[in-house]
């Protein structure tokens, strides 16, 4: 979708810069960052958590595992993905 031409337009009207980085290079993609937080945090809880093979336990309990990530180290993650993309791509 992002490589779509609407898109590619789309970007370059409003001053935006796209950067692609590489099909399953999880280690530049943000969003692995928060679900390797989410899973520590809730392979931490879910000992305490007696009843977790309950449904509506188990989706609260993982709700609030990814709810509870902290978004400094996440932004500060994003940032250093976008320094590696640029630097691969000059």
């Amino acid at each position: 979708m992002h490589h779509n031409k609407e898109v590619k337009e789309y970007a370059k009207k409003e001053g935006l810069e796209l950067i692609f980085n590489a099909s399953y290079y999880s280690m530049v993609n943000p969003i692995e960052r928060l679900w390797n937080y989410a899973k520590r945090s809730f392979s931490k809880r879910i000992v305490d958590e007696p009843d977790w093979k309950a449904s509506e336990k188990l989706q609260d309990l993982v709700r609030e595992c990814v709810v509870g990530v902290k978004a400094d180290p996440l932004a500060r993650h994003a940032q250093s993905c976008l320094s590696l993309m640029k630097s691969d791509y000059t």
